[in-house]
């Protein structure tokens, strides 16, 4: 038989002010079946139907063996076309639409003899299976007398049985024609094809293996088989952790929140606030969002958002005002009614479907720029759906109808497809707008102030590895390395009066704090196991109010961190000294037994520092114990805070030396403390 070569070059579709596809070439010959994967949105249906004729183009080249043809399909022996759709008349039988598709004898006959249609000739159209349906339909499409074959996504929505036999047809017709197919499916089409792309950001991709589906974002990464997924299960802190902090949901001085970059509009003021408060323990989540925050930073003039436009379709949406029938009649009275007096309703109906409609054309480009920028996988994903909503058959119909001017005797049928049919997927757009403005502000916040990403080991258990960590609120911070691990889990930590354990221990748990948020981080390198919650002892009062000393108020603490640990076996626990409240050798004797006993508490990590040094000795015996403390000088009778962490034990007793560098004595005494 002789070999046919179908060709189309330089084919150009645009939508709005984009162009779905860019310059495409493709070439299918007799005998090759040539396989088209591509997200919903991304131009498949467009591009056959571009070939097949039926749709037209800014620019295209359709040439079989060598001619050109503008409509391909007219001259029905060259090419025939399977539509997504259902095509066939639901009122006639299976024989019937047989002997009125196909006027070739023998091509009839081959349909007759078919077994499974044999079983279906007296049944009507309507009472099918989809999977039986969509077999004949593609029975029919590929015994029609033509040169080449478009399956437009054949295996969708059809049983697996049916699903085999499609591919048992394709393989049958492909030795008498050439045949190109489009499906979500990539198994299946893959399987069958000869040759395989991937239609993204407008172009065709070849796909060689289907791992560089992955690198296209087509498909989700695959996930390590020792991967044990958390599927959202939250990051427990309590109320006393989040006010050593300032975890607080404000924008206060003492709020950590204060310091990021406040986003663009309400919504996303309000889902930052919402991420804030919502630390999570599932890796893919905090990958997702990493990977996200990252990508705006990366890109930081890519999001262009309008606060008035988004904030105000918000009102319209949720405006009080009823919906009404979408008729002329509903259209020409509210217009007459507001012709010479504007309403206060009808202002924010006739803006808000306005900004509606440029918010739609902004999604569509902010959608191709995304894909364009190599996006993780999420965001890919996200942009897809954005394409998917907007070309839903709802918003695409309000998108052209909307283009059509005068508007006001559409106004009720535009106001009802978006507040009534359309409601669900614009709500679903300005809540994706909401999340990337989140994302913006934190990835803006993390730039500004040198943080850096944390990166999840999973493999080290209850391990954490800092390098360069600093407090943010601190201009001039010094930056600390630290590591803490299931094998030396316990950190005894001292140094005198304002040597920075405070400010380190608040460092350490607000790193530990932002890394389960998923956001950027204050150090220059953090490697981090993901944990179940955090537990911090700062700065603990007493109760007035239940009768409580400072002193019974820690230990109560101790006791409910105590009962956590042993319900949570993964956590990070952080006391800024312990036991302050009572006197010296109470304080030494049970920071000795309550240190040496949660020591011995496997798979959380603990950080404490204290001013009693002299329990170290005692707490040495224990091999997962390390030492360290903040590095003091005295300098010409002057201290000198160095603020670096380094091993050991403190031996500095500078409370005295501050007493008498203060002249106390001299004020209250007239004398000074050589003189007593």
């Amino acid at each position: 038989m002789k070999e046919h070569r179908l060709e189309a070059d330089s084919i150009i579709k645009g939508f709005g002010n984009s162009n779905l596809l860019t310059d495409i070439y493709l070439k299918c010959t007799t005998g090759e079946v040539l396989g088209i994967l591509g997200r919903n949105g991304a131009g498949k249906s467009t591009l056959l139907q571009i070939i097949f004729g039926s749709l037209q183009a800014e620019n295209k080249s359709i040439r079989i063996d060598g001619k050109h043809y503008e409509t391909p399909y007219a001259l029905g022996d060259k090419i025939a076309y399977l539509p997504q759709k259902a095509f066939l008349p639901k009122s006639l039988t299976v024989k019937s639409a047989i002997c009125t598709f196909l006027s070739n004898e023998i091509s009839r006959n081959k349909v007759f003899a078919n077994t499974r249609i044999q079983a279906l000739l007296n049944s009507k159209i309507s009472s099918l299976s989809v999977g039986e349906k969509r077999y004949f339909e593609v029975v029919l499409i590929l015994n029609l007398p033509t040169l080449f074959a478009m399956l437009d996504e054949p295996f969708s929505q059809v049983e697996p049985v049916y699903r085999i036999d499609i591919k048992s047809l394709i393989d049958e017709y492909k030795k008498d024609k050439g045949i190109i197919i489009t499906d979500h499916d990539y198994i299946n089409l893959m399987d069958i094809s000869d040759r395989t792309f991937l239609l993204t950001g407008g172009a065709l991709k070849p796909i060689l293996k289907i791992n560089q589906l992955i690198e296209y974002n087509y498909l989700p990464p695959e996930k390590s088989q020792k991967e044990v997924e958390v599927a959202e299960e939250i990051f427990f802190i309590d109320k006393q952790t989040s006010r050593d902090l300032g975890l607080s949901v404000n924008y206060d001085e003492d709020s950590l929140l204060s310091l990021f970059d406040k986003p663009e509009s309400k919504g996303g003021k309000a889902f930052l606030e919402k991420l804030f408060c919502n630390p999570v323990r599932s890796r893919t989540t905090l990958q997702n969002r990493q990977d996200s925050i990252r990508f705006f930073q990366e890109n930081d003039a890519l999001l262009k958002l309008n606060k008035k436009q988004l904030d105000f379709i918000s009102v319209y949406l949720d405006s009080g005002t009823s919906v009404l029938s979408p008729s002329y009649y509903q259209s020409l009275s509210i217009y007459l009614k507001n012709l010479y007096r504007t309403s206060n309703n009808f202002y924010i109906q006739q803006t808000g479907m306005s900004y509606v409609f440029a918010l739609l054309g902004e999604a569509f480009q902010l959608s191709q720029k995304i894909q364009e920028k190599n996006p993780p996988w999420y965001l890919s994903d996200l942009a897809f759906r954005f394409q998917e909503a907007i070309n839903g058959t709802d918003i695409r119909s309000f998108v052209a109808d909307f283009r059509l001017k005068p508007h006001q005797l559409r106004f009720s049928h535009h106001d009802y497809i978006l507040r009534k049919k359309a409601r669900a997927e614009l709500q679903w757009l300005l809540d994706v707008f909401y999340e990337f403005d989140a994302y913006n502000a934190v990835a803006k916040t993390g730039k500004r102030l040198n943080f850096s990403f944390a990166q999840y080991d999973l493999g080290r258990e209850s391990s954490i590895e800092i390098e360069g960590l600093f407090h943010p609120k601190l201009k001039k911070a010094v930056g600390n390395d630290f590591r803490i691990s299931r094998d030396e889990n316990m950190c005894f930590l001292t140094g005198a009066n304002m040597s920075g354990k405070s400010t380190f221990l608040k460092a350490f748990g607000i790193s530990i704090y932002l890394a389960h948020l998923g956001f950027p981080v204050p150090a220059t390198k953090m490697k981090t196991d993901i944990f179940t919650g955090l537990f911090s002892t700062i700065n603990l009062s007493d109760n007035i109010n239940l009768g409580h000393s400072h002193f019974y108020s820690e230990v109560q603490r101790v006791k409910e961190v105590a009962r956590e640990i042993k319900n949570n076996k993964k956590l990070v626990v952080i006391f800024d000294e312990l036991f302050r409240g009572t006197n010296v050798k109470d304080a030494a004797t049970a920071s000795s037994m309550i240190i040496s006993a949660l020591s011995q508490q496997k798979g959380s990590v603990y950080v404490i520092s204290s001013h009693i040094m002299e329990i170290a000795p005692e707490l040495a015996k224990q091999q997962n114990i390390f030492f360290k403390c903040f590095d003091v000088k005295v300098v010409n009778g002057e201290v000198v805070y160095t603020h670096k962490l380094v091993d050991g034990v403190s031996k500095d007793s500078l409370g005295l030396h501050l007493v008498i560098k203060e002249e106390i004595l001299e004020l209250l005494l007239g004398k000074t403390p050589s003189m007593l």
